[in-house]
């Protein structure tokens, strides 16, 4: 997504190169800076610095390192029987109540699905 590490770094220094080539081969988040190059920003923020955006952005679709929502329910069948607190902290709303409505279902497991800095005990 874009929103750490090295890659903001690389960003600063070449999104302003008209000969830059970005390549974005999994899902970006709403909100986060991978999805505002996706969606055709022209300036963007990086490190408390704008950068004009004149690289070209390029999107490879159908690409992910996450599992989707039978994969995991498959992982958590074999831990479900132990009755765990599940918490879901990866993802977007919809999909996270999407896959608490099936582990409930599936499971009579109610999940927390907590905010963003929300303290959950456990």
């Amino acid at each position: 997504m874009c929103n750490g590490g090295r890659i903001q770094h690389h960003l600063k220094f070449s999104l302003s190169h008209p000969t830059t080539q970005v390549l974005f081969v999994g899902y970006q988040g709403h909100g986060s800076l991978g999805r505002q190059l996706v969606d055709g920003a022209k300036q963007v923020k990086i490190h408390g610095e704008k950068i004009d955006v004149h690289a070209a952005i390029h999107t490879l679709s159908g690409l992910s390192a996450h599992a989707g929502q039978s994969d995991l329910l498959r992982w958590f069948d074999p831990l479900a029987k132990t009755k765990p607190k599940v918490l879901l902290t990866h993802g977007e709303n919809p999909q996270r109540e999407a896959l608490a409505a099936q582990i409930e279902k599936n499971y009579k497991l109610k999940s927390l699905l907590p905010q963003l800095n929300e303290i959950v005990e456990i």
